[in-house]
């Protein structure tokens, strides 16, 4: 796709859908570069140093809003809670972004006398995995054990790791989600490559591993003895 005026975007974090929530979010990343200047040297020199990311979101607040509420105040100063940011929305095979996070910063309430009450958020990684750069791999609401959509989104070579982001917006029963792929769409002859523990409750996982594997179709298992579900899963490549 080209140029594009956003007007809406997916944010989850944890277990809450908090999108609509908010007018404004951006997310930063960034290589800590160090420098490596030396004796003899006619110019600065540097070399690349560890990678970070930051995200920050404002928006209206809404006192009745539980979700927002618990989602912002309840995850502060809370390591590896799953944040994932897709641009276009949460349909399958949109890009995201995802990454366990801790959340730096949280001001509920702000803004003069006459203007709209307002909450601000900042976020930064919590695990040695970083930011992924990846797509939607499902975003359904099962009630049967199933599938997700086959896709194909490449590779995995050596060195590098395929990983899993599962929010469970909604989940009244236990379900197993895990991560397949196959070498070709149909996918007749499925790996399991990820394998997410038994899920009860409302909550996230975040989950990944190592390369290589040379099969480039991927897609989501679900098992359930029945319930109600509301799961995005993301997944990427890096």
């Amino acid at each position: 796709m080209g140029t594009f005026v956003q007007t809406a975007l997916e944010v989850i974090w944890g277990e809450f859908d908090i999108s609509t929530d908010h007018k404004a979010v951006s997310l930063m990343l960034n290589n800590q570069v160090r420098d490596s200047t030396r004796y003899g040297h006619t110019a600065r020199t540097s070399l690349p140093g560890l990678n970070a990311w930051e995200a920050n979101g404002e928006g209206y607040n809404d006192f009745a809003d539980n979700a927002l509420d618990e989602s912002l105040f309840g995850h502060l100063a809370t390591n590896d809670v799953l944040l994932s940011i897709a641009p276009l929305g949460a349909t399958v095979t949109q890009p995201v972004y995802f990454g366990n996070s801790v959340q730096a910063e949280f001001s509920p309430m702000g803004d003069e006398v006459g203007e709209i009450a307002a909450f601000r958020w900042t976020a930064e990684g919590s695990d040695q995995y970083g930011m992924i750069n990846g797509s939607v791999a499902l975003n359904a609401q099962p009630s049967a054990t199933g599938n997700g959509t086959a896709y194909q989104l490449g590779a995995v070579a050596a060195g590098q790791r395929v990983y899993l982001g599962l929010h469970f917006l909604v989940c009244s029963a236990s379900i197993t989600v895990t991560l397949e792929s196959d070498n070709a769409e149909g996918f007749p002859s499925a790996t399991t490559r990820v394998s997410g523990a038994a899920q009860s409750a409302v909550g996230h996982q975040f989950l990944s591993a190592a390369g290589a594997i040379t099969d480039d179709w991927w897609r989501i298992e679900y098992t359930t003895g029945g319930g109600t579900f509301d799961i995005i899963a993301v997944v990427g490549i890096q």
